[in-house]
């Protein structure tokens, strides 16, 4: 029986002294470790989301007259904010589970990982959208090759012919209005061309703006929970080493007290 009892006492001692060992206080370190994990995870899922967004409202800028791309701010603003919403979910998704099972590994509760309050989610501020060219700008980009069929028809109401044959006047009237027909549609091709390229740099503008916010709101709440749960841990790990010590001491023989 007595060596029953002192194999007992050897396997509890060294059960302790595990124990002990593991909560020498590397939780520290491996809660920074599991929370900057988790910060990768999350920059990873913005940056599909921040993709997906651009890529929907590149659909729409190529897809949609002038009025679809007037709704671009309702469309983007209303996406930003769910995105922003989905913020505190996903942190708690990622930073919790292997918290709580460090807790756990630990020997400790893993209802000691309290992530506390939700911050609010990040701001969501479109930047204004750029004006388009005016009509004189757009005139001017037009570009010679689409004002030389103009300027050679009207040359000869100036009094300057360019059609030697008099035969072909009878033809100025069709020609300048071919001509008046390439200049403007010249210009609408420009104008649309132009309206795509400032939404278009209007969602980069304003994914980045989201973005860097998203990333800062982030930051500072990793930061709040490793805070928290940090202190909660020290404080049950102390404890529980406490606990543990005076185990060990107890099991001592009495001359090695």
């Amino acid at each position: 029986m007595n060596d029953r009892h002192a194999a007992a006492v050897r396997t509890r001692q060294g059960e302790l002294r595990a124990e002990r060992a593991a909560l020498g206080g590397g939780h520290r370190a491996e809660t920074r470790s599991a929370l900057a994990l988790a910060r990768l995870d999350l920059a990873a899922a913005l940056r599909a989301e921040v993709l997906g967004l651009r890529a929907d409202a590149g659909r729409r800028i190529a897809r949609t007259g002038d009025r679809g791309r007037a709704r671009l701010p309702e469309v983007l603003g209303a996406a930003l904010t769910e995105a922003a919403a989905r913020l505190e979910p996903r942190v708690r998704a990622r930073a919790l589970p292997p918290l709580r099972a460090l807790a756990g590994g630990l020997g400790l509760d893993p209802a000691l990982v309290d992530p506390g309050s939700p911050p609010q989610p990040p701001p969501v501020r479109l930047p204004p959208p750029p004006a388009l060219p005016g009509w004189p700008h757009l005139l001017l980009r037009a570009g010679p090759g689409a004002w030389r069929p103009l300027l050679a028809a009207a040359l000869p109401l100036l009094g300057l012919p360019v059609l030697p044959l008099t035969g072909l006047r009878a033809l100025l009237p069709l020609l300048m209005g071919l001509s008046v027909a390439v200049v403007a549609g010249t210009i609408v091709a420009q104008r649309a061309a132009a309206d795509r390229a400032r939404w278009g740099g209007w969602v980069a503008e304003a994914l980045e703006g989201f973005g860097a916010a998203y990333d800062t709101v982030v930051g500072r709440r990793l930061i709040e929970v490793e805070r928290r749960v940090g202190t909660a841990l020290d404080a049950a790990v102390a404890a529980r080493r406490a606990e543990v010590v005076a185990e060990l001491r107890a099991l001592e023989p009495s001359g090695a007290r």
